[in-house]
Order: C-alpha cells, then sequence, then structure tokens
C-alpha cells in the first residue's frame, strides 16, 4: 500500500483515506498482517469478472467470509455498499454476503496527509472518535 501523498483541493483525498484506514484495520488481527493480500483497497483486480470495479477496501482472509468496506466522506455510501453485495472475489471465488457503509467525517478532509491519516486511525482503538463517525 501506497505512503505517498495525495490531496484534492488541498484536502486528503478519499483514496488516501481508504488506503490508511486498510493499514489501520490491517493492524487489528496477526493473520492478517502477515498476509499481504488479506486487505486491500482502491484495487481494481479483486472481483471477478468486473475488472474496472473498484471497491474501498475488501478484506478476504483465507477462512471465512470477504467483507466489503465502502467509504464516502461526508456523503451516503450505502448505494457503494448495497453495488456490493453478490460479487464475487477473484482470490478465493467466495460471494461478498457482507458490504459495510462508512461515512467519515468530513474533518478528516483536514488531515493533512498519508502519514497523518494513518497516525490518526492507529492511535484510536476504534479508528476514530465514535461520536464524529456513522456506521450502518
Amino acid at each position: 500500500m501506497s505512503g505517498q501523498l495525495s490531496f484534492v483541493s488541498g484536502s486528503l483525498a478519499e483514496g488516501t483515506f481508504n488506503t490508511a484506514l486498510a493499514e489501520a484495520l490491517k493492524q487489528r488481527r496477526h493473520h492478517w498482517r502477515t498476509d499481504d493480500e488479506a486487505v486491500v483497497s482502491e484495487r481494481s483486480d479483486v472481483i471477478l469478472g468486473e475488472p474496472a470495479l473498484r471497491p474501498d477496501i475488501v478484506i478476504q482472509p483465507a477462512r471465512g467470509n470477504p467483507v466489503a468496506l465502502e467509504i464516502e466522506i461526508d456523503s451516503d455510501p450505502i448505494p457503494d455498499a448495497s453495488g456490493r453485495i453478490g460479487l464475487v472475489t477473484k482470490r478465493y471465488g467466495r460471494r461478498l454476503q457482507t458490504a459495510i457503509a462508512v461515512r467519515a467525517p468530513a474533518e478528516v478532509r483536514g488531515w493533512q496527509d498519508h502519514a497523518e491519516a494513518r497516525r490518526m486511525l492507529n492511535e484510536s482503538r476504534g479508528g476514530a472518535r465514535a461520536s464524529s463517525w456513522s456506521m450502518r
């Protein structure tokens, strides 16, 4: 996962946030830390038969079902998340039965770069202040 800076109009780009979140999630489980493909973000090569589709984050463990995370900064992630249900991952040929819609607060756009996003997400056990996150 890239550690390069990514800005849109002077603010943190969603893709940069997604990559930092995937890296923070990867640190939560030993098996995810030791498997480079267990948690991937911003990749278009993970869904079978959909080469152009780029889910924000896909958790695809060796054991268990894959999960897609669709993240929007201060907008509705539900349509994208709903669209991931039923798709099949290339890695193990397993169907996505779960998709999580994450609405990140607008304040994350104020984070300076990938390094700050990664630090902020790693410092909090929950990934961010619970009061400012909306997950459905």
